[in-house]
């Protein structure tokens, strides 16, 4: 980041962090302009908030975190939408007792998983519920004419059976990117280096093995809680993966150009190569038994 970026980013956010009603003002206004305009502020909003947490405690944090929600509630008129700021404080907190990045990443895949089978208990038609919302949607592709009725129908009565745990697929993702962010947002304030390092060498432990074998269980048996945990298997798989390659890539090539070119080359190949999909997830399983990342050290190292 240039010095003149990083001079503003660091002053702002120290001033704004350690004042608790101009960071409940700051909040609340990135969190408007992202959700009533979509202005993308919305991972300034919750990095600001991990900062807060990171240098205070939940006394400081909790309130800016409750002004996002409800102005977020206030705007989309959702409860779903206020789940990721949820998702970001428990990670935030798990990370300041813990000191663990994928100590925060496990257990939120843990409790996504509880909540989505939770749910299927007490709510065993949840994908009717899922259609429900979905009619405004379907009812608009269905009136431009371009897919076949029957197509349609089966893409949402598909999707209705994932609509969970797509949602708590997507509160990972935001908290953990927010987590990230807000780190790194801390570090550069405090001009230390230790945050790179552990992003370097976090690795996942036995979840891995054992969410593949969720995986391959719901690829099996089908039953409608499984098929929803899907998601969250998968996802938090493949953005393990991503992870681990860009941690690879940086030991080949030690320079952070390449770590922008893989995430952009990621980003794009996850959305059009099924053949990339497989090859991420596969990486983030034997990364458990290979730990890939040491092993392109050494390489790095020897050459």
């Amino acid at each position: 980041m240039p010095n003149k970026a990083a001079n503003i980013v660091t002053k702002y956010g120290e001033r704004y962090a350690d004042n608790l009603l101009s960071g409940i003002v700051f909040t609340a206004l990135l969190v408007t302009l992202s959700t009533l305009f979509g202005i993308p502020l919305y991972w300034i909003a919750t990095s600001f908030i991990v900062l807060v947490h990171s240098r205070h405690d939940l006394s400081q944090s909790a309130p800016l975190a409750l002004v996002a929600m409800l102005v977020t509630f206030l705007v989309t008129q959702s409860l779903i939408a206020v789940i990721p700021f949820i998702a970001l404080m428990l990670a935030a907190d798990i990370y300041k007792k813990y000191g663990s990045i994928m100590l925060s990443f496990e257990l939120l895949i843990v409790l996504a998983m509880l909540s989505v089978i939770i749910i299927h208990i007490f709510f065993p038609d949840i994908s009717s519920w899922w259609l429900e919302r979905f009619a405004p949607i379907k009812k608009l592709v269905l009136n431009e004419k371009t897919i076949e009725p029957k197509q349609v129908e089966d893409v949402f009565n598909g999707l209705s059976r994932l609509a969970t745990g797509l949602a708590a697929m997507s509160a990972i993702y935001s908290a953990m990117l927010g987590l990230v962010i807000g780190l790194l947002w801390n570090a550069l304030i405090k001009s230390s280096d230790k945050i790179y390092t552990e992003l370097l060498n976090a690795k996942m432990g036995l979840i891995i093995p054992i969410i593949s074998l969720f995986g391959i269980a719901a690829w099996l048996l089908k039953y409608n809680w499984m098929v929803d945990i899907a998601p969250i298997v998968f996802g938090s798989l493949a953005l393990y993966g991503v992870y681990v390659l860009l941690c690879v890539s940086w030991y080949l090539f030690k320079k952070p150009v390449w770590i922008y070119i893989m995430t952009i080359l990621s980003l794009f190949l996850l959305m059009m190569s099924d053949i990339f999909k497989i090859f991420i997830v596969l990486l983030a399983v034997t990364d458990y038994f290979a730990d890939w990342r040491e092993i392109f050290k050494r390489v790095s190292v020897d050459t």
